[in-house]
Parts: C-alpha cells; sequence; structure tokens
C-alpha cells in the first residue's frame, strides 16, 4: 500500500511519519522534520471577501473568497470603517422649517 502512495501524484509532500514498537510494545514515533516539503500555504497571496460598487451580485454574498496577490492594489477594494455615534441621539436645537 504505501509503494502505491509514493507513485501516486500528490498536491503537495506531506510529512512522512513513522510509527514503531520497541521490544515491550511501546510505540516510538518518529516526526518528519524535514524541511523538504511543499505546501498548499503562501504568504503571497490574500483572500478578500465581501464585493465592491463594481461586483456583480454574486460576489456581494460574504460566503465568497476571491484571492488577490498581497502586492498589487486596484481602485475598486477597499476598506470600510464604521464607528459608533459618540454623544446624544438627538440633536437638542430645533432645525428651522423650510418652506
Amino acid at each position: 500500500a504505501d509503494e502505491k502512495l509514493t507513485d501516486t501524484k500528490r498536491m503537495y509532500d506531506s510529512p512522512i511519519h513513522n510509527v514503531t514498537t520497541d521490544s515491550i510494545g511501546k510505540m516510538i514515533r518518529k516526526y518528519d522534520k524535514s524541511s523538504k516539503r511543499t505546501t498548499l500555504i503562501n504568504d503571497d497571496v490574500r483572500v478578500y471577501k465581501g464585493g465592491s460598487w463594481r461586483d456583480r451580485a454574486y460576489w456581494l454574498d460574504p460566503a465568497q473568497r476571491r484571492y488577490f496577490p498581497q502586492d498589487m492594489a486596484t481602485d475598486y477594494i477597499g476598506f470600510r470603517c464604521a464607528m459608533s455615534r459618540v454623544g446624544p441621539k438627538t440633536d437638542k436645537k430645533k432645525k428651522t422649517i423650510r418652506n
């Protein structure tokens, strides 16, 4: 079974852990500490969710994810900063009535 795993193409090289037992039956675990593995994690790409004024309705769903290189910028992706209102809920000054 192990020979078949090495012959198949994998998306990335997962760590190879060896588990053996000693003479009294105690398990000895040897973890793969090599740095030769590749990974699916990439620090060059960022995920952004939600939509902008330029997107179709599909991308407005927060469950949809898109990936964008971290060193690129666009004129349609930004951040909205929101905060709570400070002060009383109503103005004590009376507004002038417009005719």
